[in-house]
């Protein structure tokens, strides 16, 4: 998409993002490729950044401002419990939001690394999760969830897709996302 020649990614320093990865979404606000781009990268977690003016309609305006990182916590099983759906005995989703710097001019830029705090032991299929990730948010996002929140849910969506079998989990619908707008609404998340 930015014209460029594929590479391997290389390695980063432990926690840290992969500098290919910062490159290529700083090159494609500067590129008005579009004014945010999600940026999945599996058991890495994932990237948002924007460009423009700030708010809600600019990109990612969560965590609060002035906070540099925030936590989420997600109790994964009890939402599928309350929808009568799903795989058993799925772990809690537990993530690290941080504002990241972009590589270029820092004016009117955003960045949000939604980085997983629980590596998991093992999984069911990960076919799908990627997917999983890009519907749940764009899902919440048109169900009127701020952008950086919207984030949120695609991640809890691909971590329950992780638990089913094939590339669709059945148990994924609207009711999945009111019961994790109401979770998230209660004070799950705190500061890091």
């Amino acid at each position: 998409m930015l014209g460029r020649q594929p590479s391997p990614l290389l390695a980063p320093a432990a926690g840290e993002l992969p500098q290919q990865a910062l490159g290529a979404l700083s090159a494609a606000l500067d590129e008005g490729l579009a004014r945010s781009v999600l940026l999945t990268m599996g058991p890495l977690g994932a990237v948002l950044a924007s460009a423009g003016p700030g708010g809600d309609g600019g990109g990612p305006a969560w965590p609060p401002v002035g906070a540099a990182s925030w936590r989420v916590d997600v109790d994964a099983a009890s939402l599928l419990e309350a929808g009568r759906g799903g795989p058993p005995d799925v772990p809690p989703l537990s993530v690290a939001v941080e504002r990241v710097e972009l590589p270029g001019p820092a004016e009117d830029r955003r960045c949000l690394r939604y980085r997983l705090l629980r590596p998991l032991a093992s999984v069911r299929d990960v076919t799908g999760a990627g997917d999983a990730l890009v519907g749940g948010t764009a899902a919440a996002r048109a169900a009127g969830w701020p952008l950086g929140e919207a984030v949120v849910a695609g991640l809890t969506c691909a971590h329950l897709t992780l638990f089913a079998d094939g590339a669709v989990a059945p148990f994924l619908g609207p009711e999945l996302l009111g019961r994790l707008r109401g979770a998230l609404a209660v004070g799950t998340s705190s500061r890091l």
